[in-house]
């Protein structure tokens, strides 16, 4: 269940601009969670968004999904 509040408390701040994710925070502090989990998931944040200029640069075409309500609600899922 913490993994699931973490990764929407993320997730959250990221938008999908010109076909590549941004994050607006600065530091985990800002949602409250731990500087590993945050390193961790803008490194991951970042991979993709090099995965998919590669892929771009080869031609290819990548798919990625934008960060809307629903993708955020998929994210709590059943917390209950």
């Amino acid at each position: 269940m913490l993994a699931k509040a973490i990764d929407y408390r993320f997730y959250k701040h990221v938008q999908f601009v010109d076909g590549y994710y941004v994050c607006d925070l600065k530091n985990a502090k800002d949602i409250n969670i731990s500087p590993a989990n945050f390193t961790s998931l803008l490194n991951n944040l970042n991979q993709t968004n090099s995965f998919a200029k590669i892929t771009r640069a080869q031609g290819k075409k990548i798919e990625m999904q934008p960060i809307d309500d629903k993708y955020l609600n998929s994210l709590l899922g059943d917390i209950n």
